[in-house]
């Protein structure tokens, strides 16, 4: 069994490879399978609240309107203007449509 840092986790989802990504307080995110797991590096420390998977890239949406992606292995992070939380999100087309503290927002993603 694998054992996490006691970290308070607010979203789970599975990837398309059928690996898992956990991630929540303090910008914590993991991935991996039953076996084995590994605590992804992300840049900043907002709190994970939601997390998106389309065919090549897993999107984590945090709090401060951080936006990390994930693709080949890699974490980058970007941040909206207005620094408004994102709680959740959702994707259509080439955009991600996010709910955030002040409302709804919209940005694309290109992939």
């Amino acid at each position: 069994m694998t054992h996490f840092i006691e970290v308070l986790f607010f979203s789970i989802n599975e990837t398309k490879d059928n690996h898992f990504v956990v991630a929540g307080l303090r910008g914590n995110a993991f991935i991996g399978s039953g076996q084995q797991v590994q605590q992804l590096k992300t840049d900043k420390t907002a709190t994970i609240n939601n997390i998106i998977v389309d065919d090549s890239t897993t999107y984590m949406l945090a709090n401060s309107g951080v936006i990390f992606s994930i693709k080949n292995g890699e974490v980058t992070s970007k941040q909206l203007k207005n620094g408004h939380s994102i709680l959740s999100g959702v994707l259509k087309n080439k955009s991600l449509v996010l709910a955030t503290e002040q409302g709804i927002a919209e940005i694309e993603v290109g992939n």
